[in-house]
Formats: C-alpha cells, structure tokens, sequence
C-alpha cells in the first residue's frame, strides 16, 4: 500500500505535462568564416567557389594580437598571406581535403 506522500508523487509524474524537447537548430544553408561573413557551403572562407577537384587547405595565421583559421583553396591563402602581411607571426599551411569530400562535410554541418 502506498503512503499518502508517495500517492501524491505518482499522481504529479502521471499528470505532469512534459517539458517541450529541445527543438534542433535550424540550419541556414550558411555558414561563418574568421571575419564573421556568411558563406555558401561550396565555398572557402574567402568566398572563392570551390569545385569537385579543387583541393583544400586548412590555414592557421598567427598575428601579435590573434590567430585565425581559414579552409581556403591555395590561392586564397596567398591571399591572406598578402593581407596579413604587416602583422604576420606565423603561418601554417596543411592539406586538408578535396573540394568533393569538403562541400559535403559543409552541406552536411550547414545544410538545409
């Protein structure tokens, strides 16, 4: 037999409204790069269209004040190399992934 106390528990667990399940994200189709500008999934961090057979490279500057990180295609690092080039502490370059392999990842992360 239950206890009054142990009555009133149950009947609050059988009447209770359950909390609203937290609803996912809604995807924009976009996404951020290091300066805070929406980009397209197909493309780098500095807006260049990225193709099946372009390659991708993962960029890491390093400044006095910061460090950023670009996926940018090996143009668009000169790019920033050239924008950086006052500042400029450190850099490095890696070879990350093919444009088929990496518009797929984003429209994954990103997509709608």
């Amino acid at each position: 037999m239950l206890t009054e106390k142990e009555k009133a528990a149950l009947d609050r667990h059988i009447t209770a409204v359950p909390e609203e399940t937290k609803k996912p994200k809604k995807r924009s189709g976009l996404r951020k790069n290091a300066f805070g500008e929406s980009l397209e999934f197909y493309q780098d961090d500095l807006g260049a269209p990225i193709y099946n057979t372009d390659t991708i490279y993962y960029m890491s500057i390093q400044t006095e004040t910061e460090r950023k990180t670009f996926n940018v295609l090996l143009e668009s690092a000169q790019e920033l190399i050239d924008e950086y080039a006052d500042e400029l502490e450190t850099v490095a370059v890696v070879k990350h992934l093919n444009g088929k392999e990496f518009k797929k990842t984003m429209e994954v992360l990103y997509g709608e």
